[in-house]
């Protein structure tokens, strides 16, 4: 009977922790979480829906000192890119549809900064009704950081925060 109460209170637990978690599994993620100073790398921008209806068009602005190359296309969605002098500020996809209970990925090559610190990645989702949700805020001080909507990425020390690393030296 013992053993049964801890299975029971086991369990419980687990099913109240993945209550807990499961808003963090549908917010805007970049990824890596880790990425090279000055190297060049494949971001994952992850979308789901959030909403009943869907979501149309998400933009993604690129923090500064990011060199974005490309993206890789979507079928059934088409990206536009906002420049500035040359260089890359946003990306836009639009034209397709990322229904309720689905989620999309978009790829990015950029070149990461030479210098480590702090860079926040933002994004723009707006769905099939004209809302917008807006993911530019750091964490709320009463969340936990896989529920902030879009954590600003540390590259100032590798940790489980995104991070950049210097490049090694060449061996010689």
């Amino acid at each position: 009977m013992k053993r049964l109460s801890y299975v029971v209170s086991g369990v419980l637990g687990v099913g109240a922790m993945l209550a807990v978690s499961a808003p963090a599994w549908a917010h805007v993620v970049v990824s890596p979480e880790g990425v090279t100073a000055g190297d060049y790398e494949t971001l994952t921008v992850s979308v789901p829906t959030e909403k009943e209806v869907p979501t149309t068009k998400i933009r993604v602005e690129v923090p500064e000192g990011f060199f974005l190359s490309g993206v890789q296309p979507v079928p059934g969605w088409e990206h536009a890119f906002q420049e500035d002098g040359g260089v890359v500020r946003a990306v836009t996809f639009s034209g397709g549809e990322i229904r309720p209970q689905e989620f999309q990925q978009f790829l990015l090559q950029a070149q990461a900064p030479e210098e480590p610190g702090k860079y926040s990645w933002k994004a723009f989702q707006t769905y099939e009704d004209g809302s917008v949700v807006e993911w530019t805020g750091p964490p709320t001080p009463r969340s936990l950081p896989l529920l902030s909507r879009w954590s600003p990425v540390d590259l100032s020390n590798p940790s489980p925060a995104r991070s950049l690393r210097r490049r090694a030296p060449p061996r010689r």
